[in-house]
């Protein structure tokens, strides 16, 4: 490949794969490839492996064509039928489009002299299928890169989801305080997160359903993912829990009121402001939570 195009550094790359190339009178290359896996080595320690890869495209000067593609990633499957073109032209990257799951439709320039380009992320409805969640979202997403600099901004409707997180898995917020030593690592080079900014507001349009075991809730989202140049990620905003939901515990059943919990920062510190009833046999007995979430009262 070296032999073609100029690599430098190039990564240690594992695995078995069936690839099959034609070339045009050395205008046009047409290739497919099959693989089981390919493990990516970025160091001794961080390992990435993509799984069930079949992909199709076609390669010339100055295009490459997508025409169809399928792999694994984090136990998520990614695919499309429909091309995406990728265009090189005088220092212009332009993408028109590239498609994610065949919903997803990513358009673009960048410009690789001036660093500058521009690039949009939408889909009238992105199906993601996950471990802990289940949803459908329309997505408007816009990408504005200058230099070093990189501004997210858009809005992600979710139009229905169901949440399949076991909550017997419990887990507990640590003291911010305390440092365990064999968690340190060599810092690393931030500067793309210091230079990011993001604001993305993401709601909900229909409740999400939490349904599973002893828990039967339904939620509603308005919240802001957000984040200023050399600032840390926050999550801004509200999850509204609708009155009537359930929580069964050791046979007693417990009925939600109209519950919140507040985002004011940091995602892993909300606060809440929860209530819920239980009908004993001869009372109504109201149990109320507030504050943060690791120290409730």
């Amino acid at each position: 490949i070296q032999g073609i195009y100029t690599l430098a550094d190039v990564p240690v790359v594992k695995g078995s794969a069936d690839l099959s190339m034609k070339i045009n009178e050395l205008k046009t290359v047409d290739l497919t490839l099959k693989s089981p896996a390919i493990l990516y080595e970025a160091d001794q320690k961080a390992a990435q492996s993509v799984s069930d890869i079949d992909l199709e495209m076609r390669l010339d000067e100055s295009k490459v064509i997508l025409k169809r593609y399928t792999l694994t990633y984090a136990t998520k499957a990614f695919f499309s039928t429909k091309p995406s073109t990728v265009s090189f032209v005088d220092g212009n990257v332009s993408i028109s489009p590239f498609w994610l799951n065949d919903e997803l439709e990513v358009v673009g320039e960048y410009n690789t002299k001036t660093k500058k380009g521009n690039i949009d992320a939408n889909a009238e409805n992105l199906h993601i299928a996950h471990d802990i969640v289940e949803l459908d979202s329309a997505v408007d997403i816009k990408t504005v890169l200058d230099g070093n600099k990189t501004n997210i901004i858009g809005e992600v409707i979710i139009l229905g989801g169901t949440i399949d997180y076991d909550s017997s898995q419990k887990s507990f917020a640590s003291d911010s305080d305390i440092i365990i030593v064999q968690d340190m690592k060599k810092k690393e080079d931030t500067s793309f997160m210091d230079n990011l900014s993001v604001s993305i507001h993401i709601k909900t349009k229909t409740p999400f359903i939490h349904k599973q075991g002893d828990i039967d809730i339904k939620s509603t989202v308005d919240l802001v993912v957000y984040k200023a140049e050399d600032a840390e990620l926050m999550l801004l905003g509200t999850i509204e829990v609708l009155q009537g939901g359930s929580y069964t515990f050791e046979g007693k059943k417990f009925v939600l009121n109209k519950s919140y919990i507040y985002f004011t920062g940091n995602p892993n510190k909300p606060m809440l402001d929860a209530s819920v009833n239980y009908q004993s046999a001869n009372h109504l007995i109201t149990i109320k939570a507030t504050g943060s979430a690791d120290v409730p009262k």
